[in-house]
Formats: structure tokens, sequence, C-alpha cells
């Protein structure tokens, strides 16, 4: 069973020891799927380059979802509306194809500290070797049946703690771009080309290379 308090604190203190300055954020869904979720979606990291006021920070509201609830912000300042920004579309096409609703899912990041982009995180090792450790933790005490990488390095890490092979890989219908599948056993993993640039989920030329990948799922 995950510890709330002593996992908030870990996070708390890793972030301030970091060097980054920007917030951070771990479940983009409520507490509760610690104990009940049966599909994980993780991304790399939070986007953005500050904490938004009333976005959730460890976790959202009880029967809330990042991916459906909230409203993200566009470059420009204005606000795409509840749920429409591009990756919650993508996410939320990704648990239609799961048969699972966006609250329902242990959705967070690879990376809990937000920043603009990748290169712009301090000491992204040290980022990524914390991450890492805690998703390994949290995904051997939930034991989700079903892993969503959005991001091929994200799923290739997460594949690793687990042990989960990924040699097999399918084109997913954008170029030579490929989606992978590996299972360990118990539980299977689908890793994606990262759903913010390649918006593969709803494009009609991707439909029949992702039935292939998805259908891989038992």
């Amino acid at each position: 069973m995950i510890d709330i308090t002593k996992l908030h604190d870990e996070i708390e203190a890793a972030y301030q020891a970091s060097g980054n300055n920007q917030g951070w954020r771990f479940l983009y869904s409520n507490r509760s799927v610690l104990k009940t979720a049966s599909v994980a979606i993780i991304g790399w990291n939070p986007g953005g380059i500050e904490q938004v006021e009333g976005h959730g920070q460890f976790d959202m509201p009880v029967g809330k979802s990042a991916y459906a609830d909230e409203d993200w912000k566009k470059s420009n300042g204005t606000f795409y509306g509840r749920g429409q920004a591009p990756l919650q579309l993508q996410v939320k096409a990704v648990c239609k194809r799961l048969s699972v609703e966006p609250r329902e899912v242990l959705a967070g990041n690879l990376l809990l500290w937000r920043s603009q982009n990748d290169e712009a995180l301090v000491d992204r090792r040290g980022a990524l070797q914390f991450g890492t450790k805690l998703w390994d933790e949290v995904l051997q005490a939930v034991r989700p049946s079903i892993i969503f990488a959005i991001g091929i390095d994200t799923g290739e890490r997460i594949a690793k703690v687990l042990s989960i092979s990924t040699h097999t890989r399918i084109r997913v219908g954008w170029g030579d771009l490929t989606g992978i599948y590996g299972r360990n056993g118990e539980q299977q993993l689908i890793a994606v080309p990262h759903l913010s640039r390649f918006r593969i989920m709803t494009r009609a030329a991707c439909k029949e290379p992702l039935d292939k990948l998805f259908a891989r799922l038992t």
C-alpha cells in the first residue's frame, strides 16, 4: 500500500533540491487510482512554465481528470476549452480505444518537474533518476495490467524497470515511425511517438496501423 503523505513529502523534498522553479505535478487523476487502476498512461513531463491556479499538483479532485476536465492554456495566453487541448484530445482517444474513462486511469508523467521544454530542465539526469525510481515503486504497488506510454523514450524506460521486452515494433501510419508492444507476463505495455507532436490517435491514416498495435493487447 502506498503511503500518500510520505510520497507527497518525498516528491516535494526532491523538487526543492532539484534546482527547478516552475512547479511539479504527479497525478493527472485522483489518488484513488493508486488502489483501483487497471490502466496507466504515462507521459514525459508536465508542460508550461508555471503552476496554474486550480490545476492539481499531487493529484486531481475526486472524479476529475486533467485530460478531460482542465482548460489548458495556449501559447498566446488564451485557452482551448475544457478537455480540448490537442494532447487532451489524443489521450481521450487512447482511453476510448482502451475502453476506460480518463478519470479511472493512473495518469502522470515520468518526469515530475514542470518545464517549458526538455532542455530547460535543471539536472535532467537527476530528474530522470528520481522519476524513474518513483514510477517503478508506484507501478509495482498498483500493478496496472496495461501501461500506455506517451513517447518512445518514456516507454523504453518504463519497460526497463518492469522487465518488459520492447522488441515488437509496429508502424503507426506516420512515415517510418513505430510504436512498441511488450509484456512481462501479467503486464502489457504500448508506447507511441509523443502525442503532443504526432497526433496519431485521431489521424485517419493511422487508424489501421493503430488497430494492429492495439490488437496485440489480450
